[in-house]
């Protein structure tokens, strides 16, 4: 059986449509439990959606956070014009 794989361009294209539904911080993998089709996708999911994740965060559209190594990775969309500088070591 052919592995389903997601793109780079699939996880951005979801995360652009939940952007602006992101205003407090939410766990990365609660987004990705709603688009999996089936549990061998979740390897891939998780992949592309951290670096599409890592591209809206650079673009500014996106804050990361991760409380430490191994923590659960946490978004919120980001209001226009605000820079992020929260840094937690």
């Amino acid at each position: 059986a052919r592995r389903g794989v997601w793109s780079l361009k699939d996880a951005r294209d979801i995360l652009n449509r939940l952007v602006g539904t992101l205003s407090d911080w939410t766990a990365l993998d609660s987004f990705l439990i709603e688009y999996l089709a089936a549990p061998e996708e979740r390897r891939t999911a998780v992949a592309s959606s951290f670096a599409a994740t890592l591209e809206l965060v650079r673009e500014g559209k996106l804050d990361l956070r991760q409380e430490q190594v191994f923590a659960p990775i946490y978004l919120r969309g980001r209001a226009q014009g605000i820079k992020a500088v929260e840094v937690v070591a």
